[in-house]
């Protein structure tokens, strides 16, 4: 027999108290009762856990229909959802292939290809006609006239020839001109060419003039021309004449075989264009070298008090030619 609390060996002795901690102890029938009723509290435990115990095998979880059309739905929604992404993007995929070959196309095509280079017009224009000489058998008039023309493109052109039209009120046509006399044929974008030519009406009164229609023929070119520099450009006044004289220097890369080609230009003190006049010197004009021109004017409206600027602008014409 052993004490319950301090586990000391008490030997076959039946005491009522542990001689080692004073636990009571329960007498010998006591314990005997107690020996007899565990077997029978495990036997009725054992029974109560194998009665609870099932095998596995015995029963099989069935899943709940619930959770099953849950799962299938979820599914179909992920098919759907994925075949949408599908279509969407190779719809984008395809207007995109359609933007870059658009864009390609854009790119290779050339500036002038795109923009009406007929639309280009004078920027500044004017004309003067003299009265019919009193002695004069014609019914015919003289005068000049002179227009600026600014490029106003990204892109050099050429402006190969000119019309001049002089119309009355009614729009007929009293007096016509062409030629290609503008100096430079060649603008760069930005650059500006002048004309000033001569020219008749039929009409004894200028008066009947309304209006100078001038039309360009425009094209795009990769040329470029150089042009010469200018010195000493003055206006000459007498009773009889108005006349400029000035010096043309060849500072271009290339000899001047033909001469010069020069328009000059007169302005108010405004910057209006109020007259020019085409001058050619002949002779070589040797790089490096220098040349005199003169050239008398038509227009008796070019009187000093309204000349308050000109200027000399010239090249070689031979340049567009090559």
């Amino acid at each position: 027999m052993k004490c319950p609390k301090c586990n000391a060996d008490l030997g076959d002795q039946d005491f009522a108290f542990c001689p080692k901690c004073g636990e009571k102890l329960p007498s010998k029938s006591e314990q005997e009762n107690q020996s007899e009723q565990e077997p029978d509290t495990i036997s009725q435990t054992d029974s109560k856990t194998f009665g609870k115990y099932q095998d596995p095998s015995d029963k099989v979880a069935k899943p709940k229909k619930k959770y099953i059309w849950i799962v299938v739905l979820v599914l179909v929604i992920l098919f759907l959802f994925i075949l949408i992404r599908a279509c969407s993007g190779g719809g984008k995929s395809n207007n995109n292939s359609g933007v870059s070959s658009a864009y390609s196309k854009d790119i290779s095509t050339s500036s002038a290809e795109k923009i009406d280079l007929q639309s280009l017009s004078t920027s500044q224009q004017c004309f003067y006609f003299t009265p019919k000489n009193a002695y004069s058998k014609e019914d015919k008039i003289y005068g000049s006239y002179a227009f600026e023309v600014t490029n106003t493109f990204d892109v050099p052109i050429m402006i190969s020839s000119y019309t001049v039209d002089f119309v009355d009120a009614s729009g007929t046509i009293l007096g016509h001109d062409n030629n290609v006399n503008l100096i430079p044929r060649i603008l760069q974008p930005g650059e500006k060419g002048y004309c000033g030519g001569e020219t008749s009406a039929v009409t004894s009164d200028p008066a009947n003039i309304s209006k100078m229609k001038v039309s360009l023929s425009v094209e795009r070119t990769n040329k470029k021309v150089q042009m010469f520099d200018f010195e000493n450009v003055n206006m000459l006044y007498s009773k009889h004449d108005i006349k400029a004289t000035g010096t043309v220097i060849n500072n271009t890369s290339l000899d001047a075989k033909d001469g010069a080609s020069i328009v000059v230009v007169c302005f108010d003190k405004d910057d209006h264009l109020i007259g020019a006049q085409f001058a050619r010197v002949n002779s070589k004009i040797e790089k490096g070298k220098s040349a005199t021109f003169e050239v008398g004017f038509l227009s008796s409206n070019l009187t000093q008090d309204k000349v308050a600027k000109v200027m000399a602008v010239g090249y070689d014409f031979d340049q567009t030619l090559r």
